[in-house]
């Protein structure tokens, strides 16, 4: 499903596609899954074998490929991003909390701002999308979480469904429509997908 994506982006969203990183390595996968204790889920892994997240070091990158508003994560931008959030998460809540919390089924939502260690954020920045990892029917599930209201979803079923459906969206793009001004064209790199 990348290929569709990595295609409509080098064809008509070049500065986008300039900023994808080449795919993540098997060791960091690896690495990433030691930290976690548990395997990733395999078309998460998948995704990131075949493109490491976008570079974020020069600012946002022009256009948000993960909808609403959400540039996809490397691999060690994931990491970093849910230590911090199981570090605030460990700040606000008591263990009972968190592990009851952990033990309910994938796709369950709560208003508590809290992260769970069965979460991976795939993309985002303040506020982002997380693979959920819980057990159950929606394991997989990508859900959307916010700083301040906690987790909302599922978004999709699973992030292959993920990457169809934003590559389903693409393909129904008018690039000519996108937005009449020259600085929002995509060829540019100065717009935004039309999500809506």
């Amino acid at each position: 499903m990348w290929q569709r994506l990595s295609e409509w982006l080098h064809t008509h969203a070049p500065s986008t596609a300039q900023r994808l990183n080449p795919p993540a390595g098997e060791h960091l996968l690896q690495a990433y899954e030691a930290e976690l204790g548990y395997a990733l889920p395999s078309d998460l892994r998948d995704f990131w074998l075949q493109v490491d997240g976008m570079d974020l070091d020069g600012g946002w990158p022009p256009g948000y490929l993960i909808p609403p508003l959400y540039p996809p994560f490397s691999v060690a931008k994931s990491r970093n991003y849910r230590r911090m959030r199981l570090q605030v998460a460990g700040e606000h809540a008591d263990d009972g909390e968190l592990a009851a919390m952990s033990a309910d089924p994938a796709g369950t939502t709560d208003s508590m701002p809290l992260w769970l260690p069965e979460w991976i954020p795939p993309a985002g920045e303040a506020d982002g999308m997380f693979v959920d990892c819980r057990g159950g029917a929606m394991h997989g599930c990508v859900m959307e979480y916010f700083k301040y209201d906690g987790a909302d979803g599922p978004v999709w079923p699973s992030v292959a469904a993920m990457l169809t459906d934003i590559a389903d969206r693409l393909d129904r793009i008018d690039v000519t429509a996108v937005d009449t001004s020259p600085s929002a064209d995509p060829r540019q790199g100065n717009w935004e997908f039309p999500w809506g």
